[in-house]
C-alpha cells in the first residue's frame, strides 16, 4: 500500500523554533553551540532572518540565514568561558 510508506515531510509549525544539534566546550578557551533554526510559513523566509547569543545583555555572536527559499538554516554560535547569563 503507498498510502502506508509515504514519506512526506509533516508542515512545520507557525513561528520559529530551533533546536541545539551540536556543541563543544573548554573550560579555558570557551566553545560554541550549534542551532537548528525552522522558520514557519508565516514568517519565512528572508535571508536577513537571523539568531545570535547574549552574555549579560550584550550580544556575542550572530549568524543570518543568508537564504531565502529553505525553512530551515544552521548558525553555530561563539560562546565564551567567562560565564554570566546567556
Amino acid at each position: 500500500d503507498p498510502a502506508a510508506t509515504s514519506t512526506s515531510t509533516p508542515p512545520l509549525p507557525a513561528g520559529v523554533s530551533a533546536v541545539v544539534t551540536g556543541q563543544a566546550w573548554d573550560d579555558h578557551a570557551g566553545g560554541s553551540i550549534t542551532l537548528t533554526v525552522a522558520r514557519g510559513p508565516d514568517v519565512c523566509c528572508s535571508p536577513w532572518d537571523w539568531v545570535g547569543i547574549y552574555q549579560n545583555g550584550a550580544r556575542l555572536s550572530f549568524e543570518h540565514s543568508q537564504d531565502d527559499t529553505s525553512p530551515t538554516f544552521t548558525a553555530t554560535l561563539a560562546v565564551p568561558s567567562t560565564g554570566g547569563t546567556f
